[in-house]
């Protein structure tokens, strides 16, 4: 099994290495992501896929390796810069403002990313080119009737798809989400499925799912670590079949 060739990449991780004391939490760990794909990563609690997307965006830096981004190196570069460059990303606990409404989080986002000077104390509702923007956004991800609402009023899922909404507002290039679908029920499952199917191939996506339908479902690729190493990489129908895979992470049932 080979994965995407690392020239046309937009997202390259070479030899990456993090230690937390006397533990390797990733160990010469190299992929390359090419531009509109979603790659799923998997693997046990404790495989590294946190510190992995940790370390690409900025907020661990690591003891060897490289992250290049559009070929550009952004190793240990600092998480808002990184953003600006065009990576950005939600994570494995929910993690919106409670307090603001739908459209103030999605323009905190895209107010981030342009190009005029950072503005903590404009006001949404005058900023015509990002309120725009941030209504279009709102109405792809089906949550234009709840621009006004605050945050907190709004349900789990929900509160789900305006982190990722935060994220769309940087107009990121490739967009990293965290376990996207955990605590949520089934049918908002489905929803999320299709909402982030969607996303691909105006933006790379990369996704560290343990639902395991969900990621057949969705990834063109898989990446499998397993105690900081890649174990395995290829399509969803040959990592399910790769029996490594399956003793250290599937199981022996069927699938």
């Amino acid at each position: 099994m080979t994965g995407p060739v690392v020239g046309e990449a937009v997202l390259v991780v070479e030899d990456l290495s993090v230690r937390f004391g006397g533990v390797a939490a990733l160990d010469g760990v190299t992929l390359a992501v090419s531009p509109g794909e979603i790659r799923a990563v998997i693997g046990p609690n404790g495989a590294g896929k946190t510190t992995l997307f940790n370390t690409i965006t900025g907020a661990v830096r690591p003891v060897r390796g490289r992250v290049r981004l559009r070929g550009r190196d952004i190793t240990g570069a600092p998480p808002h810069v990184i953003a600006r460059l065009g990576l950005a990303r939600t994570f494995q606990i929910t993690n919106v403002f409670p307090e603001l409404t739908v459209a103030e989080q999605v323009w905190l986002g895209a107010n981030a990313r342009a190009a005029c000077p950072w503005r903590p104390f404009a006001d949404p509702a005058r900023d015509g080119a990002i309120r725009a923007r941030t209504r279009a956004l709102l109405a792809e991800l089906d949550l234009a009737d709840r621009l006004d609402e605050p945050a907190a009023n709004l349900s789990h899922a929900d509160q789900r798809v305006v982190e990722i909404a935060l994220a769309l507002g940087l107009d990121p290039d490739v967009l990293l989400l965290d376990e996207p679908t955990q605590g949520v029920g089934p049918s908002e499952t489905e929803r999320l499925v299709a909402l982030i199917a969607r996303l691909a191939p105006a933006k790379t996506v990369l996704v560290i799912e343990h639902n395991v339908a969900v990621v057949l479902r969705l990834a063109t690729a898989v990446t499998v670590l397993d105690r900081g190493r890649v174990l395995a990489e290829g399509s969803p129908a040959a990592i399910m079949a790769d029996r490594r895979v399956r003793d250290v992470y599937l199981g022996t049932a069927r699938v």
